[in-house]
């Protein structure tokens, strides 16, 4: 068994997130059987709610409000299954309208497990299954049929092609072929005039080109030298210190190391001389200490007696 098996088989499983997990898939269903039954139009427009998102009715927000909507959409929805179920208010009794929704899926033969009371909260795997027993027999009502896809074919329209295109389509490839054929020839007697100069350099000719043709520049050595004196401070590099810089940084930390050091120099002797005095006076406090104890101890015990008869 290699590493990554066992590394999974070592996850513990967790049955409440497995149920949160499928209760989120159930409501993306939810949503998508919504949009069939045309609710952006019919349910949320004429309620004035706001647009659900798809899990709404599958995580915990606001308890009182996702009842609200809850029944309200329940209400819809079997209205649209033929059903009497008037709008809800929000301060209906939640028992009341809970029982009438509970009541309306056993009359279309839908099995209840689960006990009123965990639909008071309008969120959970309860109210999903709710939701979608009443869209399914909503769709169902509503005659609505799942089409399969239609997919336009391209007409590939072929082109006829005639003898005598054909006849000029070769004469057309054969003049192409000549032209590479004659562009080969020229690159060929480049490459051999290319090689020309190079045996003319290695016999040591100094002029392979006419020395008439060679550009000689009109300026003087003086009109040279002051544009070098005019362009030269623009060509001095100045560098900016930046107090970012680790570089300055550390010769700050190397002149303190310095200070200390030669300030230390002279302060070593006065604290060594400070140590040893302070070590002096805490002896003699100690040795105070003890013959104050032994000349009081009989004191001591005499009090202790007196006391101990006292009580």
């Amino acid at each position: 068994m290699d590493r990554k098996s066992t590394a999974a088989s070592s996850i513990p499983y967790d049955p409440v997130a497995g149920a949160e997990f499928m209760t989120c898939l159930e409501m993306e269903k939810i949503s998508e059987k919504l949009k069939i039954l045309d609710y952006d139009k019919d349910f949320i427009l004429a309620s004035k709610i706001r647009p659900l998102h798809k899990h709404y009715f599958a995580i915990v927000s606001n308890p009182g409000e996702q009842f609200f909507v809850f029944t309200s959409l329940s209400a819809w929805l079997i209205r649209k299954c033929g059903g009497k179920f008037d709008q809800p208010q929000e301060f209906d009794d939640p028992n009341a309208s809970i029982a009438k929704i509970l009541d309306f899926l056993r009359s279309i033969n839908v099995v209840i497990d689960f006990p009123p009371s965990k639909l008071k909260q309008g969120v959970g795997e309860q109210a999903t299954f709710v939701l979608s027993n009443l869209c399914d027999q909503a769709i169902k009502v509503s005659r609505f049929e799942f089409k399969k896809p239609y997919v336009i074919e391209d007409d590939v329209v072929e082109e006829e092609v005639h003898e005598g295109d054909i006849e000029l389509i070769l004469e057309k490839v054969e003049s192409e072929m000549m032209a590479d054929y004659l562009s080969d020839d020229e690159n060929d007697e480049e490459l051999i005039k290319v090689d020309d100069l190079s045996r003319n350099v290695n016999r040591g000719s100094r002029t392979y080109y006419n020395q008439e043709n060679v550009a000689k520049p009109n300026l003087s050595v003086e009109s040279w030298k002051l544009e070098l004196e005019r362009v030269l401070p623009q060509l001095k590099v100045v560098v900016k210190t930046d107090s970012r810089e680790w570089r300055s940084h550390l010769e700050q930390m190397k002149q303190f190391k310095n200070t200390i050091s030669g300030a230390s120099s002279g302060i070593q002797g006065q604290l060594e001389s400070f140590h040893k005095h302070v070590g002096q006076s805490m002896e003699k406090i100690n040795t105070r200490e003890k013959f104050l104890n032994t000349q009081l101890e009989p004191h001591l015990a005499e009090c202790r007696k007196a006391m101990a008869s006292s009580i």
